[in-house]
């Protein structure tokens, strides 16, 4: 994710409406998923009589509380995308982008442990249905609203009892009132002054089966001819009803949180880049004009730019600098200024302090203007260098004949005999 772009102002605006459209996308998403988690809750309270220590309103309540922030969160991004679009109305949210972008950062984090959320709550609703449904065995007997719940949950998901269908052989399903606790048959099966026999509930039969279902004294085999197979329901309901959950519910709500979750990154990942855009074009003095945008400070690599990279670090360092040597500067006068003002009152101390101070400004200021001087003789004699290599590689120019000829000095006549005559003077 280190990389930068330099991004223009017609890239920005394409930006900024692509993130509105995601963020309204989400917004609309965040309805959807309230809607479903109360659907959800519905569900799983309609078979609360089968689910033993589960708390059903834990799950959709968070679900409706995630969804009541992503469309209250969202809904406000997509007003602020939206109004990025344009240079005259983005100049309103620039003091809160990076407040939104860390509150899209924790709402990504809140919806992907929504998403994690609705895995878990697989197994923990698998291990609530076995305890409620063995539990709701025992009770068959006596309640009537668990016998119904018990036998159309094993009509509709074509199940029997928790893990099979041999629980019901552990249990006294059947009310002493409606037997004959007498009967030889019965007196046998009779345990602690319960019936337990090797039968079932009617709504065990399986609707698949070839032949007249057999649901009494399901082992005894010799009671009937060419029995060769049980004609009941072989899943338990456990693991039936925990499919259904699992796949109508909570693997369809894990898989749209996560793909929320996946938009949810996309969405920072733009909004971000669109901000360090537009700040960075602030900060340049045109609102503009191009930006540097980047998802992280300092990233070494850019794209879409031949320019340095660190050429704003550089700049922030001679900024700083600046101020420094500003601070100092002022510190000097002040100080100045302090001794000028000692020397005129009446003690001697203070006044040469002040002179200290003033000597050491007017030091740095000599330093200063020596320092500019060397700078200044440095650049004549470049300059001269300069010239004269000029000088050199330029042609010389050749004289003309007749300029030659004007030039020359031609001995006069009367000069050649004025010096004979000097010679004869002096022969004589």
């Amino acid at each position: 994710m280190c990389v930068r772009f330099k991004f223009s102002e017609t890239v920005r605006e394409r930006i900024s409406i692509l993130t509105g459209i995601l963020q309204l996308l989400l917004a609309l998403f965040g309805l959807t998923l309230i809607c479903f988690s109360i659907y959800m809750k519905v569900r799983i309270e309609s078979k609360m009589l089968l689910l033993e220590s589960y708390s059903s309103g834990t799950l959709p309540y968070f679900l409706i509380s995630v969804g009541c922030l992503m469309f209250v969160i969202h809904s406000f991004g997509a007003k602020i995308s939206f109004d990025c679009s344009s240079v005259e109305t983005r100049g309103r949210f620039r003091n809160v982008f990076v407040c939104f972008f860390v509150t899209l950062c924790v709402l990504s984090l809140i919806v992907m442990a929504a998403g994690c959320m609705c895995f878990a709550h697989m197994g923990i609703i698998q291990d609530s249905l076995h305890q409620g449904l063995y539990t709701a065995l025992k009770m068959y007997k006596s309640d009537q609203g668990i016998k119904e719940a018990v036998d159309r949950l094993q009509l509709d998901f074509r199940c029997c009892a928790s893990k099979t269908y041999r629980d019901w052989f552990h249990v006294s399903w059947i009310s002493n009132k409606y037997i004959n606790t007498e009967h030889e048959d019965i007196k046998k099966n009779m345990r602690d002054g319960e019936l337990i026999t090797d039968s079932v509930p009617f709504s065990c039969c399986s609707v698949m089966s070839p032949r007249p279902c057999i649901h009494n004294h399901v082992n005894d085999s010799k009671a009937n001819n060419h029995y060769s197979d049980v004609t009941l329901y072989k899943d338990g309901c456990t693991g039936v009803l925990g499919r259904y959950f699992s796949d109508t519910v909570l693997t369809p709500a894990a898989n749209t949180v996560f793909v929320a979750f996946g938009v949810e990154v996309l969405v920072i990942i733009l909004f971000r880049y669109l901000q360090t855009s537009i700040i960075s074009a602030w900060e340049e003095g045109d609102d503009a004009g191009p930006g540097d945008a980047f998802c992280m400070d300092g990233c070494s690599l850019l794209c879409c730019d031949g320019s340095d990279p660190n050429r704003y670090l550089r700049k922030r360092d001679r900024d700083a600098e600046l101020a420094e040597d500003y601070d100092t500067s002022g510190e000097g006068g002040a100080g100045g200024a302090g001794g000028g003002a000692g020397g005129a009152g009446e003690g001697g101390g203070p006044g040469a302090g002040g002179e200290d101070d003033g000597a050491g400004s007017s030091e740095k200021k000599k330093k200063d203007q020596k320092s500019k001087g060397k700078e200044k003789q440095k650049s004549d004699k470049n300059k001269d260098g300069k010239n004269k290599k000029k000088s050199k590689d330029s042609p010389k120019k050749k004289p003309s004949p007749k300029s030659a000829k004007k030039g020359a000095k031609k001995a006069s006549p009367k000069s050649k005999g004025g010096f004979k005559g000097k010679m004869g003077r002096k022969r004589k």
